[in-house]
């Protein structure tokens, strides 16, 4: 997603990324002046837990508490446990690749933005 957007190194990248990675050092200037994390940039890269294989390409991640939800390219969205990596749910209805998503603050509600110019809730 990189590759083919570099915005998304701003915005999903560089503020989960640690401070001493090489994102950090290469773009640290510029990405002070979009967004400014005020806590929990950790120093270092900690040990991965889980790593899921997915049957498409992943365009648009998001999570809330312990859940993730995955927009893929495909048009479906993948909802992940975060805690043991197990696919919960699979949710389909858009028909082009998912964009964007978000969670309601409360958790409640998951809203989808897709190619085919269509938003779900």
């Amino acid at each position: 997603m990189i590759c083919r957007s570099p915005s998304y190194i701003y915005n999903f990248a560089l503020p989960i990324s640690p401070s001493s990675s090489w994102l950090h050092q290469y773009y640290g200037a510029e990405f002070s002046q979009e967004i400014k994390v005020v806590k929990g940039v950790s120093a270092g890269w900690g040990k991965c837990s889980h790593t899921t294989l997915l049957d498409n390409y992943p365009a648009a991640p998001t999570c809330w508490r312990d859940t993730i939800a995955i927009g893929l390219q495909s048009s479906s969205i993948i909802i992940l446990n975060a805690i043991t990596g197990l696919q919960m749910a699979i949710l389909s209805g858009h028909t082009g690749c998912v964009q964007s998503l978000v969670f309601s603050s409360d958790g409640t509600l998951l809203v989808s933005g897709s190619g085919d110019n269509t938003i779900k809730l």
